[in-house]
């Protein structure tokens, strides 16, 4: 194969040589560096040192957008979705675990092998199949309320009141039912401030909220919605706006 002569100008020179150590790493670039750098302009490479460069230039481009592309999938929303996904069965059998179901006074059909979830006891779903209603009252169940409670996106009504073992504070998740419509917390144990993440659903769905004021406490504006009973809090919203109607 003949010479090449290649009028280059200092600064292209510079450009390449810079790309080359880079992002060549064989003897034969550096080989080609040192041609490039010195004084002459005339490069003589072969044809096998050509294709190598080929090769490697290749290699470098794939390898580049591969970390490029690994990068962006670590940082990808769907994923970290993904990761914290549970099923709405997962959500009940914590919910079993954490309220002690086995001593609950009624428990139909839960952690029964082959009973689809919405035929569970207190358990009703929409047509989809989506869990819409958990209806626990007075069922003895003691423990605390799990923060899984928080991703049945679709429940519109959460009763939990009259089991005076359920202890523990009330779950900022449950702030992220934005469907619920009713809420009812009265009759237990619970302890601690209303969290303002649940307190926010007053102003969507929620028109319905018990809970027991001489243990719970509620700093962001639930006072205004004290109803008739003196120890529970209470809200309904009707076309006219908000009445005390119990």
């Amino acid at each position: 194969m003949g010479s090449i002569v290649v009028p280059l100008k200092p600064q292209t020179k510079k450009l390449i040589s810079l790309l080359l150590l880079l992002l060549l790493t064989t003897t034969t670039t550096f080989a080609l560096y040192d041609a490039i750098t010195s004084k002459t302009t005339e490069i003589t490479p072969t044809s096998n040192q050509l294709t190598k460069i080929v090769r490697r230039l290749k290699s470098t481009k794939k390898e580049s957008k591969w970390k490029e592309n690994k990068g962006k999938t670590s940082k990808d929303k769907g994923s970290k979705a993904k990761k914290n996904f549970m099923t709405q069965k997962q959500i009940l059998t914590e919910f079993f675990e954490s309220t002690t179901g086995e001593k609950w006074n009624r428990n139909a059909g839960w952690m029964e092998k082959g009973i689809p979830i919405c035929k569970w006891h207190g358990i009703e779903c929409n047509k989809n199949g989506k869990i819409d209603k958990i209806d626990m009252e007075s069922n003895n169940l003691e423990g605390t309320i799990p923060k899984s409670l928080g991703k049945m996106r679709k429940l519109r009504i959460l009763d939990l009141g009259r089991n005076n073992m359920l202890t523990g504070a009330i779950p900022k998740e449950l702030g992220e039912l934005i469907h619920l419509r009713q809420l009812y917390l009265d009759g237990t144990k619970l302890t601690g401030n209303v969290p303002r993440e649940v307190c926010g659903l007053m102003s969507g769905k929620l028109y319905v909220i018990y809970i027991d004021t001489n243990k719970v406490s509620c700093e962001c504006g639930c006072e205004d919605y004290v109803g008739g009973e003196e120890d529970y809090v209470f809200k309904r919203r009707n076309n006219h706006g908000i009445s005390g109607v119990a």
